[in-house]
């Protein structure tokens, strides 16, 4: 369909249709109007019924815990020092971190972050990942142990053990 078609009901004219006059009234126009504006309105809400099963087969509710624990997405803003800079190479994620509290009716968590780090602790469900249950392995087979350099817990600073040059 045409969107002159849509709106008006029928097509404008074009060249050749210029020679030839239809024979339709204006109320023929209205109800075939109103007829092709229903059409295209089911269609909508045809993919829009489409997409919403495609999305729910597709995502899962993930709800958390207080005492839970959940991995830190780094890949969708958040930056710590001391990994490496570059978002080709850069960690994907960090943790797994204890959830302290669920806030905002389950849409933030607050983890247990290190005060190095300068992230907010309060994290939005959509940054985070839940971690694997006890009893399942890590379907990704992903190492466990993806927290950064150790850092001095009294004065927040990197411990160095020599200088090389």
């Amino acid at each position: 369909m045409t969107p002159n078609e849509y709106v008006y009901g029928f097509n404008t004219n074009e060249g050749l249709s210029l020679v030839r006059q239809d024979d339709q009234t204006p109320e023929d126009l209205t109800a075939k109007r109103q007829v092709f504006r229903q059409g295209a309105a089911d269609a909508l809400a045809w993919a829009n019924l489409c997409m919403k099963q495609r999305f729910d087969s597709k995502h899962l509710p993930v709800t958390y815990k207080p005492g839970q624990f959940a991995y830190v997405r780094l890949h969708q803003g958040y930056s710590v020092p001391g990994i490496v800079k570059s978002t080709k190479f850069q960690l994907q994620r960090l943790g797994p971190f204890p959830i302290l509290e669920v806030l905002r009716k389950g849409n933030a968590c607050c983890l247990d972050l290190p005060t190095t780090w300068r992230i907010h602790s309060v994290i939005s469900i959509n940054q985070l990942e839940p971690t694997p249950e006890a009893n399942k392995p890590d379907p990704f087979n992903r190492p466990q142990n993806d927290q950064p350099a150790a850092i001095d817990k009294n004065n927040g600073q990197f411990l160095v053990e020599r200088l090389l040059d």
